[in-house]
């Protein structure tokens, strides 16, 4: 019983719903803003080369699979 009553304390969730919070207005303002484009681009470049990192391990993981199997 003491446990259930002190772990809704040590969840601290209203730190992180602000910050939430904070993401979301921040957002919503960039988007409403004359400002948006250099933050899409820049949200849009970084997620480009996480795809392209991404699909470069897979080439890279493949190629190597490849070679595994060849070698046999």
């Amino acid at each position: 019983m003491p446990i259930g009553s002190v772990s809704p304390s040590r969840m601290e969730s209203r730190p992180s719903d602000l910050s939430s919070h904070k993401l979301y207005l921040s957002l919503i303002i960039h988007i409403f803003s004359p400002i948006s484009p250099p933050l899409l681009d820049s949200l849009l470049y970084r997620v480009s080369y996480k795809i392209k990192s991404l699909v470069f391990l897979l080439l890279c993981l493949s190629t190597l699979f490849s070679c595994l199997l060849q070698a046999r």
